[in-house]
């Protein structure tokens, strides 16, 4: 992380780092988003793995 960079928790179980200064490609509610179906897939398919849409 650069000190520009900040992480804080978001919601129960997730975590979010916020990338200052970087091209994002997309809206960050869509981001979020994304992430929020990745980590419910990633539960779906028994936890101790990892989910990409």
């Amino acid at each position: 992380m650069r000190t520009t960079d900040v992480i804080g928790r978001w919601g129960g179980e997730e975590f979010l780092l916020l990338l200052q200064e970087t091209p994002p490609g997309e809206p960050i509610d869509q981001a979020i988003e994304r992430a929020d179906r990745a980590l419910y897939a990633a539960k779906s398919a028994g936890r101790n793995c990892g989910v990409v849409l």
